[in-house]
C-alpha cells in the first residue's frame, strides 16, 4: 500500500474493526489514526474543522470511512468527510473509500452524495483481505481535473521534477502542465516509447 490513508469511524461502536484494519493492513504507518479527542469539545466548529485539516488529515491522500450502525449520526465523521473533500494549503482533497461493516446502517449523507456522483468508492468489510489495496488505489485515482491541476501546479511552483503515468482519459488534463510527454505502446510482450504531441489526442 503506497498511499497514506486516514480512517474515520465511530469510536464507541467500531474501535475493534479500526484497530484490526490498522494492525493487519497498516504497514509502515500507512493507515493513520489521528482521532479527535475530548479536548476538541471546547473548540468552535470552525476551529475543529481547521484542526482536522491541519493535524489529522495531513500527509493523507485517501480517507476510509468505516460504515457501522451509527456512523451516519456522528457529526465528527461528517466533519472528517467534509474536510477530506476540501483542499487546504498544499494538500488537495482526498479520495474517499466507504467500507460497509457487518453492522452497517445508513450511509452518511455526504459520503452517499459522493458515491452517487462516482467520486467515492465502496466495498464490503468481508472483502478487505483481497480488495482493500485495489479499492484504495481506485479511490486515489478518482481525481477530478481540479485536483490534478492543483497537484501539478504545486510541484511546478516548487520546481519539483515528477514522472506521472496517466491513462489516455486523463492525458488532456495533464498535458498543459508538463514539459515532456511520452507515449507507451504495448504490443504483446513488448513495449515501445515514443514522443507524444498534442495533436495526437
Amino acid at each position: 500500500m503506497t498511499h497514506k490513508v486516514f480512517v474515520s469511524y465511530h469510536h464507541s461502536n467500531d474501535q475493534k474493526k479500526a484497530e484490526y484494519l490498522r494492525t493487519t493492513y497498516g504497514d509502515n504507518n500507512t493507515l493513520l489514526d489521528r482521532s479527535l479527542d475530548e479536548s476538541y469539545e471546547n473548540m468552535t466548529d470552525d476551529e475543529i474543522l481547521a484542526a482536522i485539516r491541519q493535524e489529522h488529515l495531513k500527509d493523507s491522500t485517501v480517507t476510509i470511512v468505516l460504515i457501522g450502525s451509527e456512523t451516519a449520526n456522528r457529526k465528527w465523521i461528517d466533519w472528517e468527510i467534509y474536510s477530506s473533500l476540501r483542499p487546504y494549503g498544499s494538500r488537495s482533497r482526498n479520495g474517499l473509500l466507504g467500507i460497509y461493516l457487518p453492522t452497517a446502517g445508513e450511509t452518511p449523507a455526504r459520503l452517499q452524495d459522493n458515491i452517487d456522483s462516482g467520486y467515492a468508492v465502496t466495498m464490503e468489510w468481508e472483502n478487505i483481505s483481497w480488495q482493500l489495496e485495489s479499492k484504495i488505489d481506485e479511490a486515489f485515482n478518482n481525481m477530478d481535473e481540479q485536483r490534478i491541476q492543483e497537484m501539478i501546479k504545486f510541484y511546478n511552483e516548487r520546481e519539483i521534477q515528477t514522472f506521472i503515468a496517466v491513462p489516455p482519459s486523463r492525458a488532456s488534463t495533464i498535458i498543459p502542465y508538463v514539459n515532456t510527454r511520452l507515449l507507451v505502446i504495448k504490443q504483446g510482450q513488448q513495449s515501445f516509447v515514443e514522443g507524444f504531441k498534442d495533436e495526437q489526442l
